[in-house]
């Protein structure tokens, strides 16, 4: 009882920590405000999908319409093509664009020319710099009839492939420009969990004659474990939403048969076709099974390793 009494501290030790730290604090404000403003004030909007929305009346005005509009959801013959494109295209991203940056990290760590290193990281990190407005006109014009990629086919003999309209094509494309534009940052965090492990181990392990491809295997991923497990945790959370920005940039409903997602059909029931109600009642139900993957996975992991890992 005694060492808990002098753990605590005095009354009011707290508060006096606060006022030291009173600046640091206030560096704080100005993200909290963001988060406050512009991430938990428009939850209230989920009202919608519960509403028959008219602006005139306002959100407050509208009738409640109970489980109308999840209930046309449900029943939609097209909801299902877009959730099942949105878990295919998102479960071929994490299988493939998830290992992309930390396979990037490796070899990048084990460049040991610092100049070398320095431009191969610059220019892996450059396309993410690039918004998906400009990376899809990039794209397309690289896969169009004239492009390289069809003339480089006609040269060889082959007849010219129209990549962005043939419903095979567009998933593959969706997967490689994704790890072509997200793995040089994602590779930061690894690289940063790759610098914080001892070298020691690796110079003990090159006494005992261990390869570099045994020293990545037993001491490199077993030391960044925790990192990639935290990562793959949030990046499960995420397959209800398989990018917006890329897919909308990229595809044409003449492949909206395995390229519409979620994302886009919502964007289209509520912004092209006012139908605000039913766009919240899918948004709402995208994001209640994406925080449950979160729970799930974390759970799962935290199984799996015996509490040891995960995100709480």
């Amino acid at each position: 009882m005694g060492k808990t009494a002098k753990t605590a501290g005095p009354p009011g030790q707290k508060l006096k920590m606060i006022k030291k730290m009173r600046t640091y604090y206030l560096l704080l404000l100005p993200f909290l405000a963001f988060i406050v403003i512009f991430k938990y004030v428009p939850m209230y909007g989920i009202t919608l999908a519960f509403k028959d929305f008219r602006i005139l009346d306002g959100i407050m005005g509208s009738p409640w319409a109970g489980f109308k509009y999840f209930r046309q959801l449900f029943e939609a013959a097209s909801f299902y093509e877009v959730l099942r494109n949105t878990i295919v295209i998102s479960l071929k991203k994490l299988l493939f664009s998830f290992p992309a940056p930390i396979i990037l990290a490796l070899f990048i760590n084990e460049i040991r020319n610092e100049r070398v290193k320095k431009t191969f990281q610059t220019f892996s990190y450059l396309p993410h710099f690039i918004s998906w407005i400009i990376a899809a006109s990039f794209i397309s014009d690289i896969l169009s009839l004239r492009g390289p990629i069809n003339t480089l086919i006609g040269q060889l003999g082959g007849d010219p492939v129209y990549f962005m309209a043939e419903t095979k094509w567009f998933q593959p494309i969706l997967v490689l420009s994704a790890i072509w534009k997200n793995s040089g940052w994602s590779s930061i965090v690894y690289i940063a969990a790759i610098t914080g492990i001892d070298q020691d181990l690796y110079e003990a392990s090159s006494i005992d004659g261990a390869k570099k491809l045994q020293q990545i295997w037993y001491i490199t991923l077993p030391c960044i474990r925790t990192t990639i497990i935290t990562l793959f945790i949030l990046e499960v959370g995420k397959i209800m939403s398989a990018g917006f920005d890329q897919v909308y940039n990229l595809y044409s409903p003449v492949v909206y048969s395995v390229g519409d997602i979620l994302d886009t059909y919502t964007y289209r029931q509520g912004i092209v076709k006012s139908n605000y109600s039913y766009a919240t009642a899918a948004g709402l139900f995208q994001n209640v099974i994406g925080f449950i993957l979160v729970i799930a996975s974390n759970v799962t992991v935290k199984r799996l390793s015996d509490g040891e890992e995960g995100l709480w």
